[in-house]
Order: structure tokens, then C-alpha cells, then sequence
């Protein structure tokens, strides 16, 4: 966990020092959360709204912070898309 503390400090560089773990820690367990609740289908048009924000925030810190190659290398601008996508489908839109 400290490298991963470390790369939300290079990227969360206008923060004050203290709450980087915090920030760190909240972004890991909404990570883990939105995941279980995408898989189980739970409220899955939230979810995935929310996955979707969730992965733009992390996509504009990590372009912001370290430049466009990083998100662009990892797909989270695409991942980001995907999660909005099923956010927004029609069969949903119903439920």
C-alpha cells in the first residue's frame, strides 16, 4: 500500500500532505465497493454512473499529474466511457 500511497501523492500534488491517505484510502474502497456491486448487479445503473465518475476523476488526476500517457496506457479514459455507456443503456433506462 505506501507505493500506492506515494503515486496518490504525485498525483494529488495540490492537496495538503495529510489528506493524501485519506484520499487514498476512500478511493480503494470505492474501488472495491463499486466493483461488488457491478458484478452483483446491485442498483447497476448508479453503479455504473458512479464507476464512471469515479474512473474521469481518476483519469484527469492522472493526466494532470503525470501527463496524458499514463490514463491513455491504461485505458481509463476508455474504462471511464464503458462504465457511462452501461450507465446509460437503454435496457436500464426501463429498470
Amino acid at each position: 500500500f505506501p507505493p500506492f500511497v506515494d503515486y496518490t501523492r504525485l498525483l494529488l500534488w495540490f492537496l495538503p500532505e495529510p489528506l493524501v491517505l485519506p484520499f487514498a484510502w476512500t478511493a480503494t474502497i470505492l474501488e472495491i465497493l463499486l466493483a461488488i456491486g457491478l458484478v452483483i448487479g446491485f442498483q447497476l445503473r448508479y453503479i455504473a454512473f458512479a464507476s464512471s465518475l469515479l474512473l474521469l476523476t481518476f483519469a484527469l488526476a492522472m493526466t494532470f499529474g503525470t501527463g496524458p500517457e499514463g490514463p491513455l496506457s491504461f485505458s481509463v479514459w476508455t474504462a471511464s466511457a464503458a462504465a457511462l455507456l452501461l450507465a446509460t443503456h437503454p435496457q436500464l433506462q426501463q429498470n
